[in-house]
Parts: C-alpha cells; structure tokens; sequence
C-alpha cells in the first residue's frame, strides 16, 4: 500500500523571494452515505506576511476542479490571530469541500494583503475512489496538533472534537506528541460484527513496533467508526516510521489497512547535532540570507525524503539560524572535508538549468529536465528533435550509468506541446523508483499509422516505440 506523504506533492509557484511560509494538507473523507468530500487545511507564517500593517492577514482562494469545471470554490481573508498556542508561529484555516468520486484538482492561491506580490500559487492532483459496496475502508490520517471538546458545530469539528491540523508530517525535537484520526467505513455494511482496531508506529519497511507505540479497541459497527489516538514521540530517535491502521476482523482476517509515513528529527535521541558545526567561519556566512533561502529550494532534486520535509519546515519558518545550519550541514554530509566545494559545482549546475531549461512560469530548477540534470548529471547523450506537423517536439537523454540506482544505459524522454514555451515534461524513464504513463508515446506521436508498417509521413508503428525512424534508432540502442 502506498504511504501518504504531504507537501512535495503539491505543485508550487512562489511570488517574491521571500514568499508567504505556508504549510498545505488535505484529507478526503466521508459522510455516512458515502458521499466524499475534501478537508483543507492551510497553516502561514506570519513573520512571512507584511506586518507593518494594523490589518495583517492573506487572501485565500481554493477551487476544485473536475471534468475542466470549477465544482468547488471558496475566497476568504485570513487573519492573524492577536495570541495562538500553536507550537508553530502560524495561523490557520480549514475548509470542506463535497466532490464527486473521481479525479479532481485542487488550485490554492494566497496572497498577502499588504503586499499582493508576495503569494504563493498551488496545484494537487488527486484521485476519489467510489466507497467499495463490500469492503472495509479507511480514510486519509489526519496529524493532529491539538484538539478540543466541541461546544458548537464548525469547520474544525469532528467525532465530538474541534482539531487543528498538524499539516507535515516532520516532528522535529520540540514536537512530542503524534495526535492522528482516521475513519472506518462500511463495516456495519460488511461484516456487521464487532472489530478489532489496531494502530501502531513502526520502523520505515519493517514489523517492527517501535518504542511500544501501538494500541487497539475493540469497535461495534457503526455508519461511520473512528480512531483517534496519540503516541509520545519524546524517547522515538531520528528516522523514517511507518502509523499503521488496522481493522481486523472476528476471525482474525485483515479487512482493511492505512499506513503514513512519519518522519522524527530528535536531536536528544542521538541525531548528528548541526549545532556544533561552525557556521560563522563556513562559506554560509558569506552568503546572503536571501540567497541562502532560494537555494534552499533548489536541494529538493538530490534530498532525501526527509531532508525535502526539513527544507519544507525551514523554509515555513524562516528561522536564520536553522536554515544556516541546515545548508552547512546538508554539504557538509555530502563532502566532509569540502562542503563548499560540493556546495559551488552543485550552484554551477542551478545556474545552468536556470539558463537552459527555464519556462514562462517556472524557473529552470522547477522544471522536470532541470530536476533530472540537478539529481543526476549532465547526461552522456542528448538528442533534440525539431517542430512538426507530425510529432511533438521530444528530447532523449541517455545516462551510461545512473549512480543512486546501479544502472547502465538509462534513457528518459521529455516532450512538449508548445514549441514556444520551453516545457518539456517528463514522460518517460527507465531509473528503478519512476513512474511511467503505459502510453507515453502518445505524448509525442500527434499522427498514428493505419497499419503495421512504415507510413508515408515517415512514422513507424511497428516498432516499440511508433514515434519515428530516428526516435525508434535511439531508444533501441
């Protein structure tokens, strides 16, 4: 079962340099009879906002689109709050939205209201299953970071409780407690018998519970069941856990599971402390601050997972310290004996892509051949093709051998729609981890042969690959 991850899923588009910090989650649920609907949770930074201003706050606009319609839609301002008792320094929203069950987008654009060229403007593609007529399922995990009895019915109640989202799944040190809810559906539909519910942490691709983080109860069928439970992560070290749900049956069969992937930074419990490495006499203290958060961004290409959570943070945060800690750190892991080295080739490699592979919309790091060309090199072989009536342009990239992975003679392929644009989006890979669209060739071929041989025009629909000659020559190799 794929493990829900949070933030790097979302698509970004930022304003100003220093843009609005946000946080950005989403859960889909149900109502009894099924019907889903998506929760949104928004938490920003107000030391990222304009506060020069008595009236501080963002404009927020979410739409919800399906079939190319707009089903969806909601536009408030968000305050800043006079006191909160978050641990972060944040405020936040949350808003419902009924959707039909199937594919659907969700557009977020928030701007400061004091300064409208300081925004921020999010994508998230996402899939709504039917609810199964005969099996049990289990909602998305919300992370909870705090709750209260509810008095009066509102966007943040649920089962009897108002909660505010904890919309990352990163726990640094300070965060000691993982507050999750889930719910279960269609066991009065199913088997109609009491459950056992089953939640436990466990060590990242292993059985392994850790820390004697798990707990059950027994449940009686209801319309709609829930768990809501928390875990102390106080003692749980540095790493990557897997909040496992269970539902299991009478006879002891599994009718339904959830994982998420949890990621704990615990500088307490043994984690390689940044805090001795000595920033003021780095390269990082040469640096401006600004520069330092950009390129920032520009890491995610060669990050690990939890690493992209910690840029997440940081840059939510904005905190100077952390930020240079972690960018020492970062190349100091990479090359020990010469992080600035390491740190100057790979800005080399950002100011490149910046130049070559930037679009109208996006610069160069954010575009799918700038990530490939920052996470793996300079490949050993490009062909570029032209425009034509016929097939869309395409480049393929041929890499000898793909160091992360082990292998020899990788090729990708990018096309684009638009000969003016510059936008390449990847469509094909052979690196082990990438996902691959069954008809990516339909990317490129705009015109397909009648028969099994070569056509007139010069496109081939025998081979493998029905592009044309040329494309067929290479990616044979």
């Amino acid at each position: 079962m794929l493990l829900r991850k949070l933030l790097p899923l979302f698509l970004l588009f930022h304003g100003n340099t220093f843009a609005i910090g946000v946080l950005i989650d989403q859960c889909v649920f149900r109502n009894p009879d099924g019907q889903p609907y998506i929760e949104v949770y928004i938490s920003v930074n107000q030391n990222t906002i304009n506060n020069k201003s008595v009236n501080k706050g963002v404009n927020v606009n979410i739409l919800v689109h399906q079939d190319s319609s707009v089903v969806a839609f909601d536009k408030y301002t968000l305050n800043v709050p006079e006191v909160t008792d978050s641990l972060l320094p944040n405020f936040m929203s949350q808003r419902r939205f009924s959707i039909e069950p199937q594919s659907a987008e969700v557009e977020i654009y928030i701007a400061d209201i004091n300064d409208t060229a300081n925004f921020v403007h999010l994508i998230k593609a996402i899939t709504i299953s039917d609810l199964p007529d005969n099996q049990v399922d289990i909602s998305d995990i919300m992370l909870v970071e705090s709750y209260i009895k509810s008095t009066t019915k509102n966007q943040l109640s649920k089962s009897g409780y108002d909660m505010v989202s904890y919309p990352v799944n990163f726990y640094p040190t300070e965060q000691k407690q993982l507050i999750f809810y889930a719910e279960i559906y269609n066991i009065k539909r199913t088997v109609d018998e009491d459950v056992l519910v089953q939640y436990s942490l466990k060590k990242n691709g292993t059985d392994k519970v850790i820390g004697g983080l798990s707990g059950f109860n027994k449940q009686k069928p209801n319309d709609v069941n829930v768990v809501f439970s928390k875990f102390d992560l106080s003692e749980i070290p540095s790493g990557n856990y897997e909040l496992n749900i269970e539902v299991i049956s009478k006879r002891n069969e599994l009718l339904a599971n959830k994982k998420m992937l949890i990621q704990r930074s615990n500088k307490l419990m043994g984690e390689l402390d940044v805090l001795d490495l000595e920033v003021e006499l780095s390269f990082v203290s040469r640096m401006e601050y600004d520069s330092i958060l950009y390129y920032m961004k520009t890491l995610k290409p060669t990050a690990s997972d939890v690493e992209k959570s910690k840029i997440d943070l940081l840059l939510f945060n904005q905190d100077q310290i952390p930020v240079k800690r972690f960018f020492l750190s970062f190349w100091a892991e990479r090359s020990p004996t010469s992080p600035e080295r390491a740190w100057l080739e790979y800005k080399k490699k950002v100011d490149y892509v910046n130049v070559e592979y930037k679009t109208q919309i996006n610069e160069g790091y954010k575009t799918d051949r700038g990530k490939v060309y920052l996470k793996y090199g300079k490949p050993d072989f490009k062909f570029e093709s032209t425009w034509d009536n016929r097939v869309r342009p395409y480049e393929i990239w041929i890499y000898n051998y793909v160091e992360v992975t082990g292998q020899n003679n990788i090729k990708l392929v990018f096309s684009s729609t638009n000969s003016v644009t510059n936008i390449y989006d990847q469509v094909y890979s052979e690196i082990i981890g990438e996902n691959n669209d069954a008809g990516w060739y339909n990317h490129i071929q705009k015109i397909k042969g009648r028969d099994n041989s070569d056509n007139a025009d010069g496109l081939i629909t025998h081979s493998p690959y029905p592009i044309d000659r040329r494309f067929a020559e290479i990616m044979n190799r």
